[in-house]
């Protein structure tokens, strides 16, 4: 059976990794969150809740080369997080 080529390519994207506090997002706003996480990782995105810190991680995939944005920042000026 043959697989995906591009498994395991890094060749594209480069790893980032995000932490936000649970208590920034509101539940209602949780299912949209995680739909536009896929705008800001085109080359995908996985969001879990951390036992210890009460924290949401976001790891996923940007192009290689993007310039750096706070995640946090932008997802607030979406209404999507809350202040601090």
């Amino acid at each position: 059976m043959s697989r995906d080529s591009t498994i395991g390519n890094n060749d594209e994207y480069d790893p980032r990794t995000t932490f936000i506090p649970c208590k920034l997002v509101e539940e209602k706003n949780k299912k949209a969150l995680e739909e536009k996480l896929l705008s800001f990782f085109p080359g995908g995105v996985v969001m879990t809740r951390t036992v210890v810190g009460e924290l949401y991680k976001i790891e996923g995939l940007v192009l290689k080369g993007s310039e750096n944005f706070n995640l946090l920042k932008e997802l607030q000026k979406l209404e999507l997080v809350m202040e601090e």
